[in-house]
């Protein structure tokens, strides 16, 4: 063998004896920091690294720290790590990182004091997560965020604690997450069966608002009025949205929404006090949100909205069916901007409803208009409502209905005019599942039981604050309804 071949040899062993030699150095060095870490608890089954590759891979990694919170990872792998970013630089940069199987669980408590050290910025090129769980519990134990399954890829992440303004930035993102559960209070979770989201767009499947009592079993935990909320959507999609921060606030835009296929059922028992505080109408809270908003378009298909209210031995229902409605210019920044809603459905299944519904925003006086037009109503479909909660009954036919108003916060004013046809109330006695015939008799002399003309009443109402937008509404119907067959 010649001088020059046991040279090169020697020197290629040598080369293989530094880099196993450098791998395990660095290794324990990697063993010795993560020990070294204040206030956490880190074992690995093992710890692989490649100086050639810049690569570093772990398996079977657990993680407690003095909060609770725990981490359990099957694998993670870090590969195209710069060297020189490591040594003398504001940035660690990573061309690679990939976590699999993740068991998050993570605890509300006190937060650390921020360490006075400076901190790098971490550059990461691609992030990759696979099968991680997710699970964030509060003080209480009750207010639990979770997640079943994220799969998903960040491109170009950074990290930068330093920064005043955003402290986590990318270029690309793509995500699936299965089975969200968000606390939205103490009554009510935000669920998602399905969520998948893109650089311009997210799309859902099964969204849900839940209440975690059952109807009778949430009045237990009430002092005052609230209402039991089931919303059930089939999907809700979310185009070309956007996160900016301009002045103060955090802007929250979309090109489109749409929810198609949704199912709103809310239940309100009227056996509990009055909630007496201040309820702003639309345009006012979403004025007062502490962020902006800018959707051109949000449209609605295919949906229903069920209300049921309680105020004797059984709960009345009033039921909109094939609800469909666009809602233009939602947006808490143009000064000028009307926001506009179109909706049309089926009311008690019987009737077709229209509403055509205006407001500004940013308009402080809350001015709103009002238009709209009912037909074809057979009187007893609402005697589901009527007949619990007013302890009447009626009969006949509305052959139309139609109403424009003019409000702000504090009046309405408008016009009323109904068409209707053999309209009779009949009045129960209390408690008893009997007609009172005599009282009844009494009412219908004052009713006028045929109205064919287009004659209109003009009609005046003064908003209770501490009633909902819906009830300034059923006050400006009941006027005009009252005016009409009484006249």
């Amino acid at each position: 063998m010649s001088k020059y071949i046991k040279i090169g040899l020697a020197t290629i062993l040598a080369v293989i004896v530094l880099i196993m030699g450098g791998n395990l150095l660095v290794e324990k060095k990697i063993r010795d920091r993560l020990q070294e870490i204040n206030g956490y608890n880190i074992e690995t089954a093992s710890i692989d690294v490649n100086l050639l590759t810049r690569s570093v891979s772990a398996v079977d990694i657990d993680i407690d720290d003095t909060l609770k919170n725990t981490f359990s990872i099957k694998k993670i792998a870090l590969s195209g790590i710069s060297i020189t970013s490591l040594f003398g630089s504001d940035s660690i940069v990573i061309g690679e990182l990939k976590v699999e199987n993740l068991d998050a669980l993570l605890h509300r408590k006190k937060s650390r004091k921020n360490s006075s050290k400076k901190q790098k910025q971490l550059i990461i090129k691609k992030l990759v997560l696979k099968d991680t769980r997710f699970t964030y519990k509060d003080t209480t134990e009750k207010n639990i965020v979770k997640t079943e399954k994220i799969n998903g890829h960040v491109f170009d992440l950074h990290i930068n604690p330093a920064s005043e303004h955003k402290k986590i930035d990318y270029k690309k993102i793509d995500f699936e997450v299965d089975n969200i559960v968000l606390p939205m209070n103490y009554y009510q979770n935000f669920l998602v069966g399905k969520l998948i989201l893109k650089d311009d767009y997210i799309k859902t499947a099964s969204v849900k608002i839940k209440t975690i009592y059952d109807k009778n079993e949430l009045q237990k935990h009430l002092k005052t009025e609230r209402d039991w909320i089931s919303l059930t959507i089939d999907s809700l999609n979310i185009y070309n949205y956007k996160r900016a921060k301009l002045n103060e606030n955090y802007t929250y835009s979309s090109e489109k929404i749409d929810i198609i296929q949704g199912n709103l059922e809310v239940y309100r028992d009227k056996g509990l006090p009055d909630d007496t505080r201040y309820k702003p109408l639309y345009s006012k809270a979403l004025r007062n949100l502490p962020f902006d908003i800018d959707v051109p378009e949000l449209n609605i298909y295919k949906s229903r909205i069920t209300y049921e209210e309680k105020v004797n031995d059984s709960p009345g229902k009033i039921v909109f069916t094939d609800v469909s409605s666009t809602i233009k210019n939602i947006n808490t920044l143009k000064e000028d901007g009307e926001t506009l809603i179109d909706i049309e459905s089926k009311f008690m299944g019987d009737a077709d409803f229209k509403l055509l519904w205006k407001f500004n925003i940013n308009n402080k006086a809350d001015f709103f208009t009002l238009h709209g037009k009912m037909e074809h109503l057979n009187a007893e479909k609402i005697n589901d409502f009527v007949e619990p909660n007013m302890n009447i009954i009626t009969s006949g036919s509305i052959t139309s209905l139609l109403f424009d108003v003019d409000a702000n916060e504090n009046n309405a004013t408008g016009t009323f005019q109904m068409k209707y046809d053999d309209f009779v109330v009949n009045i129960k006695k209390k408690n008893k599942n009997v007609v009172n015939k005599f009282i009844s008799t009494i009412a219908n002399i004052f009713v006028k039981n045929t109205k064919e003309d287009n004659e209109k009443v003009d009609i005046k109402v003064e908003r209770n604050k501490e009633k909902s937008f819906f009830n300034y509404f059923w006050l400006c119907v009941r006027e005009g309804t009252i005016q009409t067959v009484l006249k």
